[in-house]
């Protein structure tokens, strides 16, 4: 009898313990976004009447959308009843979640107001260039940002500073910093009646005297260390790849970024077309012949068969506009070979040609390239029409030396070189163009709504492409470029990245109101009718990259009337 107490116990016991296993692994995984079962009315959002544009190329279509769970439970006909959150999305499109590839935000260290911003333009998922941070690799910076809980999804990008770090052995045979002889200011030298004042400003011309001094000798022996070879560098890109970077970005208006060679970075090139990752290229601002430089980088495209994008240049605005139709055409062609040459755009900063200005006060706003002299005296007349970069390169000076010689002619009077709206529309309107919320290289702060400027202009106001090509554009490519799967298009299964567009709105130009009035990241509502929310702040994931097949890009198909009336650009 007790031995038959004893059997019962334990397998009440035994069933108790499977029970309870069961139950929170099953809510583990189903947190995860794996279901056992389907459970069709236990939605936790379900957007109502809305025109969906799912990314995947098809024409738009009016459905209903489920959210269960952070994924895409069903797109159809519902009917939920009592109790489930639903959003009425009448005469609004839904849309897969915006990519930004080129973000200088930096998830670990900037404040959650940044991240805001670009929640507000429908962005789900960024990619950061870890570039700049070489005190730490990937793996540690994917991990703090982990634990900072960010609001939105976050991949990075290795910088060519992560790779050009010394290997320990050739660290120990680097020359040692030389010593340089402290110089401080005697108090003797000090007359007597000096002031406190004039005492202070020769104290502080020491100090600078001094900081400089430890500038130089740090780029000294900088400039001691052995280069790193080759090998360690593809060894420390491989090592990267592994850690979770999605590429490698490569800077070449830094002082690294102009010693790496052509070979260098064909061979880095390689490994990331072995792997699948991507090659982001930051092209100098200044440089006398850039469509030769494009040129280059397309023919680095090719021999190495590597995914490319180009960071934000200013020189698509400011470049003479046959020179800017030759290179769009070497863009067309290089995207053309197989959908893997992208150019990033930050289409912001405009302003009117005809807008006269003091040099002093362009100087405070713009980068010199894009100063152009539009008034001036006798002895500089013939700079009239051009750049400050341009007339540094003809007359073989530097560009300050130029400034210099120009704010002494009280007459002078500048403009901003800028290439017109039709211009920036017509390119952003290409599929080989993606676009960023943030400036690159040359740029400084601008116009912050670039996506609801794109909505509004190049596809509400001129129909230039459709809806349907918006979606594959800011969201399916881009998760193709990366080789992301499971995001980037509206379809069941997929992690709920979803954006909620109202045309009424972005049409009424009203701009106290936001014409992205729903936004989720990973099923959870994070932005709601003009407000961003506290409580599901934390559900962004940390992506790693994982070498993925490619897969073929989406193609928008459209009937010929939708076609005639998105008037949309030669592609």
């Amino acid at each position: 009898m007790r031995r038959l107490i004893v059997l019962i116990a334990g397998l009440i016991f035994l069933f108790a313990g499977s029970f309870t296993g069961v139950y929170f692994g099953l809510g583990w995984l189903a947190e995860q976004g794996f279901a056992w079962a389907e459970k069709p009315m236990n939605y936790d959002f379900v957007l109502k009447n809305g025109t969906v544009i799912d990314g995947t190329g098809k024409p738009r279509y009016q459905a209903d959308v489920a959210i269960q769970r952070g994924k895409i439970a069903f797109i159809g006909y519902i009917e939920p009843p009592e109790g489930i959150t639903v959003i009425d999305a009448t005469g609004m499109f839904i849309l897969p979640g915006f990519f930004d590839l080129y973000s200088r935000i930096d998830g670990v260290e900037d404040d959650g107001t940044k991240l805001d911003m670009l929640i507000r333009q429908g962005v789900t998922t960024m990619l950061f260039d870890h570039g700049t941070k070489t005190e730490e690799t990937i793996a540690q910076h994917l991990q703090k940002a982990g634990q900072a809980k960010l609001s939105l999804n976050y991949g990075v990008l290795t910088g060519h500073q992560d790779l050009f770090v010394l290997p320990e052995a050739a660290e120990e045979e680097a020359l040692p910093e030389e010593e340089l002889p402290e110089e401080e200011l005697p108090e003797e030298e000090l007359p007597e009646e000096a002031s406190p004042e004039e005492a202070a400003k020769k104290a502080e011309a020491a100090k600078k005297a001094e900081t400089a001094k430890k500038a130089a000798a740090a780029k000294k022996a900088e400039a001691t260390k052995p280069r790193p070879a080759l090998a360690d560098l593809e060894r420390e890109l491989d090592a990267n790849l592994e850690q979770g970077a999605f590429g490698l970005s490569v800077n070449f208006d830094d002082e690294i970024g102009q010693q790496i060679t052509y070979e260098e970075v064909l061979a880095l090139a390689k490994i990331l077309k072995e792997r699948g990752a991507l090659l982001a290229m930051t092209l100098p601002a200044e440089t006398p012949d850039p469509e030769a430089l494009l040129r280059r980088v397309v023919e680095l495209h090719r021999v190495s068969g590597a995914s490319v994008m180009l960071a934000p240049w200013p020189y698509w605005e400011s470049g003479p506009p046959a020179k800017i139709d030759s290179m769009l055409a070497s863009l067309k062609s290089a995207y053309a070979d197989g959908n893997r040459f992208y150019v990033c755009l930050y289409p912001g900063m405009r302003q009117t040609v005809e807008v006269r200005q003091t040099l002093q006060r362009a100087l405070s706003r713009y980068p010199l390239e894009r100063i152009e002299i539009a008034q001036a005296g006798v002895a500089a007349e013939g700079y009239i029409g051009k750049t400050i970069t341009e007339v540094a390169m003809e007359t073989l000076r530097t560009p300050a030396e130029v400034v210099r010689a120009l704010s002494a002619d009280s007459t002078v009077q500048v403009t901003l070189r800028t290439a017109n709206p039709e211009r920036l529309q017509a390119i952003s309107a290409a599929p080989y163009a993606a676009l960023t919320v943030e400036p690159g290289t040359g740029y400084t702060n601008g116009d912050k709504e670039v996506i609801r400027d794109f909505l509004l202009h190049t596809v509400q106001t001129q129909g230039r492409i459709l809806w349907e090509e918006v979606a594959v554009k800011l969201a399916a490519r881009p998760a193709q470029l990366l080789r992301i799967a499971d995001r980037g298009t509206l379809e069941k299964g997929k992690w709920a990245d979803v954006v909620v567009v109202d045309p009424l709105i972005l049409n009424g130009q009203a701009r106290d109101k936001n014409p992205m009035r729903y936004v989720w990241v990973n099923g959870k509502l994070i932005y709601s009718q003009g407000r961003i929310s506290d409580k599901d702040r934390g559900h962004g994931k940390v992506l790693r990259f994982k070498a993925q097949p490619l897969v073929l890009e989406p193609v928008v198909k459209a009937t010929a009337t939708e076609k005639e009336k998105a008037n949309k650009v030669d592609q």
